[in-house]
């Protein structure tokens, strides 16, 4: 679990640093860093109780519901395989985004 949840805290520090670049670095960059998680969170939160499908929640596949599951003592093995997928696949992307944005400015 501990791993799990490592793993899922390096994919939120890949997010930061990529809507860091994205922003530049300015002061846009602190307010963004502060609230995208909240309305990312929020948006998925209102998609779950629009949709009303008890078979997939969306919030559960952002890093905020991912770090949620695996912080919980009980949660069982498939989710935290599934916690620990998703948040391989935003440190992935996140990675490679920061790395493209940074080979196309000028250095």
């Amino acid at each position: 679990q501990l791993l799990i949840q490592f793993l899922i805290v390096l994919a939120y520090g890949a997010f930061f640093s990529f809507l860091s670049l994205l922003t530049k670095k300015s002061g846009a960059s602190l307010a963004l860093n502060i609230m995208a998680p909240v309305v990312i969170s929020t948006v998925l939160g209102l998609v779950d109780i629009f949709v009303e499908k008890k078979e997939i929640a969306f919030s559960d596949y952002w890093l905020a519901g991912c770090l949620t599951k695996a912080s919980n003592l009980s949660t069982e093995t498939g989710d935290l395989m599934q916690c620990g997928i998703v948040a391989a696949v935003y440190l992935i992307v996140f990675v490679l985004l920061s790395h493209l944005l940074v080979r196309r400015q000028d250095v």
